[in-house]
């Protein structure tokens, strides 16, 4: 049976739903890194607190997963490497190998099934990445309150300005 609009559109809401969160670890990868380069001690200058960040946001997600590398539990590394591959399957490859399934029902269904896997594998993937973040912002005194006030003021600046 040929697909319906709203199928194939549904196709395109995953797609960008399970590319979304592997540029949200894409993200967090780069967090992790720059905040685990800021010494517990004697503190650092903001320029090279700037140029950690500047480095790893300006990386590529391979080239984040090499830098963070020593970072990461010995157990999460496999999955993370898995990520990048996802990640790059997404950006360079899915479209080309399997549009032709956007024809019929059961093609675009089955394409719903594999992204929402793909979704879910990198949702769990970032809250254990995050679990890895949250103790260096601590450290640095960015807790969730700090996060939040400072949420709200942006907010209050977007509606006022």
């Amino acid at each position: 049976m040929e697909s319906t609009s709203d199928e194939v559109k549904e196709v395109y809401v995953q797609f960008g739903l399970a590319y979304c969160y592997s540029e949200v670890l894409h993200r967090r990868l780069c967090n992790l890194y720059a905040l685990s380069m800021i010494p517990g001690r004697g503190g650092m200058t903001r320029p090279r607190m700037e140029e950690h960040f500047a480095k790893a946001y300006g990386s590529t997600f391979g080239r984040i997963v090499q830098l963070v590398q020593p970072v990461l539990p010995e157990q999460l590394w496999p999955r993370v490497a898995t990520a990048t591959d996802l990640r790059n399957y997404l950006a360079n490859r899915f479209w080309f190998e399997r549009v032709h399934l956007t024809t019929t029902s059961q093609g675009a269904g089955e394409l719903c099934v594999d992204l929402t896997g793909l979704t879910e594998t990198l949702q769990v993937l970032n809250r254990e990445v995050e679990s890895l973040v949250e103790p260096y912002r601590i450290r640095l005194g960015f807790t969730g309150e700090v996060f939040r006030e400072a949420a709200e003021k942006n907010l209050l600046s977007v509606k006022l300005g």
